[in-house]
């Protein structure tokens, strides 16, 4: 039987409402999935709130969507207004592994002894000091916790406690709610202050 990934994403431009899918070619990641929506028509990339490696996600997937069917948007999509804590009770019932991502380092190492520098996720490369940044779990806008860059320490402050990375800052805040989380994308699930604008902070290293 086919294996694959059943999903839950949500978009920051769709307020209340979550896409619940499933993929079953071999090799593709949610990640790769939400790269593939992230069109030009749609103004916020999707995030991945969770999503669960299973037998025959297709089947899992029409079962999901017939328990919640009364709060389908479009009958031709699969987009329903609902809250992913709710879809997340759906999916701790279907037998499969829950999917984590790649974590992201972050870390830098000095430039020496054969070490090459990731540049990459170096937070001074794209960050001015005092931008403010913030995190917000799934859609729930009272779990935000809004910090500062600090450009001197490079460290991002939130609470009078300071994080070496957008990722340990978003894993500690996902923790205060999921122990059990173990990893975080800061990059993909933080959002920065740009000129009045809040974007998501990955967009801030493509621009530069």
């Amino acid at each position: 039987m086919a294996e694959g990934y059943i999903y839950c994403l949500s978009n920051p431009a769709m307020p209340g409402i979550v896409k619940i899918g499933e993929m079953h070619t071999e090799g593709r990641t949610p990640e790769d999935r939400i790269r593939e929506l992230y069109t030009t028509g749609v103004p916020l990339p999707f995030v991945i709130e969770f999503a669960k490696r299973v037998i025959n996600p297709a089947q899992k997937e029409s079962r999901i969507h017939l328990f919640i069917e009364d709060t389908r948007v479009n009958p031709r999509r699969e987009f329903f207004r609902t809250t992913p804590d709710y879809v997340r009770r759906l999916f701790d019932l279907i037998e499969g592994q829950m999917w984590e991502p790649e974590p992201i380092e972050e870390i830098v190492e000095q430039e020496g002894n054969g070490v090459i520098v990731n540049v990459g996720n170096v937070m001074s490369r794209y960050f001015t000091d005092g931008l403010q940044i913030r995190h917000i779990i799934g859609q729930d806008v009272s779990r935000t916790w809004s910090a500062i860059y600090n450009a001197t320490t490079d460290r991002i402050v939130y609470n009078n406690i300071s994080y070496t990375s957008l990722s340990d800052f978003a894993l500690k805040h996902h923790r205060v709610y999921n122990p059990e989380r173990k990893t975080a994308n800061g990059w993909v699930e933080c959002e920065c202050n740009l000129n009045n604008n809040w974007i998501i902070a990955r967009e801030l290293r493509e621009e530069n």
